[in-house]
């Protein structure tokens, strides 16, 4: 087979909406959408074709005197295979003070497989479930601005309990999606921000950190000694930082990226070590009346790393971008 692949694919998306204002802070809102997405690609047998229609209804209450917000959902999804349950969702944020937020989100989920989970060939799979489970997140949002300087920490917990969980395996010469019984899925993520601004010069600096633990807490197989183990191909950590420097219409980027070790194998006896990556962005704004282009060049995998995100499909060493984007504005 060819690297190269023809997949084209159409989609077709049809959609109702109502709106209907309570008051000056509450508002239900009601959408009816139908999605028919077609495609006759290489990488299929026949045509494949999903035909999926979604009814959801949202009712969103805000109480300005507490400084609440609430979201509740509901939401049915169905085409010829499948038929979700009622699925919900909650959503809550409260703000104190001027500097800190609150939030908080559950629901109950239902998620169909993909036209790529079922057709692709070779490893498509007809005879997936759908995915089902609850899923939870809690966080704050803290924001500062000192003199010319603005401060922001974001720190969330989240925790999903899914059963059928559709996850794509090595099966010798190919991969397919197959689902699992059981997982737990649950982590700690963070994100921190500076910035700072003066005149025509700009500073900005990020760091996300994410710890991530995804495993089997029932198997379909007793046998299985995959039970309480790591998913595969799911690092337990992941880092990124970035720092950019911005004078008038000039752009000066450092990306850096730590993704940690990840089990090739169900079993987690083997794993592919963590790595670093770095990248370096410069660019150039040029104004043209009521359009732009931005001139770039682009240094990946500084560092020159030797590394795999897939077991045995090395990745590319040390390469150089250069183009030019254009942005036109009527």
């Amino acid at each position: 087979r060819s690297v190269f692949g023809n997949n084209p694919c159409k989609t077709i998306i049809n959609q109702i909406d109502f709106s209907k204002s309570i008051n000056n802070f509450n508002i239900l809102k009601f959408n009816l959408t139908n999605s028919l997405a077609s495609s006759n690609g290489n990488n299929y047998v026949d045509i494949a074709e999903l035909n999926r229609t979604s009814l959801t209804g949202t009712f969103k209450l805000n109480n300005p005197k507490y400084q609440l917000k609430h979201l509740l959902t509901t939401s049915l999804l169905f085409d010829k295979k499948y038929n979700s349950p009622l699925t919900f969702s909650y959503s809550f944020k409260r703000e104190f003070h001027n500097h800190f937020n609150l939030y908080f989100n559950a629901g109950k989920v239902y998620r169909f497989p993909t036209i790529n989970d079922l057709f692709w060939n070779p490893g498509g799979n007809l005879n997936l479930v759908p995915e089902e489970g609850y899923t939870s997140d809690i966080g704050v949002i803290w924001n500062k601005k000192i003199h010319k300087l603005i401060f922001s920490f974001e720190p969330s917990l989240y925790s999903r309990w899914i059963d059928n969980w559709i996850l794509w395996q090595p099966t010798g010469s190919f991969w397919s999606p197959m689902n699992v019984k059981k997982v737990w899925n649950r982590g700690l993520e963070t994100s921190s921000k500076v910035h700072f601004i003066n005149k025509n010069i700009s500073y900005d600096f990020s760091v996300k950190t994410a710890y991530n633990l995804s495993t089997n807490i029932e198997v379909y197989n007793s046998n299985n000694n995959s039970l309480d183990k790591q998913l595969i191909y799911i690092p337990h950590y992941k880092l990124v930082f970035k720092s950019q420097i911005s004078y008038k219409e000039f752009s000066f980027t450092y990306l850096h990226n730590y993704t940690g070790y990840v089990f090739t194998s169900t079993d987690n006896e083997n794993y592919i070590p963590s790595f670093n990556l770095g990248r370096l962005f410069l660019s150039f704004r040029v104004k043209l009346n009521n359009s732009s282009a931005k001139i770039f060049y682009k240094i990946n995998n500084l560092y020159n790393t030797n590394y795999q995100v897939i077991m045995n499909r090395p990745m590319p060493l040390i390469n150089h971008e250069i183009g030019i984007n254009f942005k036109l504005n009527k």
